[in-house]
């Protein structure tokens, strides 16, 4: 199976692997870099991506199917890179992302990315993050997100 999970991996260019262990100095700040990755496809906004259903007759919350796409990207590639990845992060984290957006259209928002690495298991929490740090760049061809994330000092 994590044969297969590779394979759509490399397909897609999709990866989260870990980092040999590197200090990036960061405004003053020494950060250990732990993990990588870059996700193709549109990084959904977490508040803005909602919808009302109506289930056994009372009305529901959930996530548009964009969400789940790119949750599901992400934990494609987590399991692809299982075998080199540590046990999940914990304690004090950082995230660095940029996020290729199609347009200016949607918020720069990268608490659904949080909330996927959590679910993928590569951080144990994404409460642990004292500090995220976004950066928003314009691709129409080839939406993305890249990211580092690193146990805080």
């Amino acid at each position: 199976m994590a044969n297969t999970w590779r394979q759509l991996a490399d397909a897609r260019g999709d990866y989260i692997r870990p980092v040999e262990q590197c200090a990036e100095n960061l405004k003053g700040m020494d950060r250990e870099i732990c993990v990588e990755g870059r996700i193709h496809g549109v990084l959904a906004s977490k508040s803005n991506n909602r919808k009302v259903i109506q289930r056994r007759g009372k009305p529901l919350i959930i996530q548009e199917t964009s969400a789940y796409l790119f949750s599901d990207c992400v934990a494609a590639a987590a399991n692809a890179y299982r075998d080199e990845l540590t046990p999940p992060l914990q304690g004090k984290l950082w995230i660095s992302a940029t996020v290729w957006q199609k347009d200016l259209r949607r918020d720069l928002d990268i608490e659904l990315l949080c909330d996927a690495l959590q679910k993928a298991g590569v951080i144990k929490n994404d409460r642990a993050f004292f500090r995220k740090e976004s950066t928003r760049q314009i691709d129409r061809l080839n939406p993305r997100v890249e990211f580092v994330v690193g146990r805080w000092e």
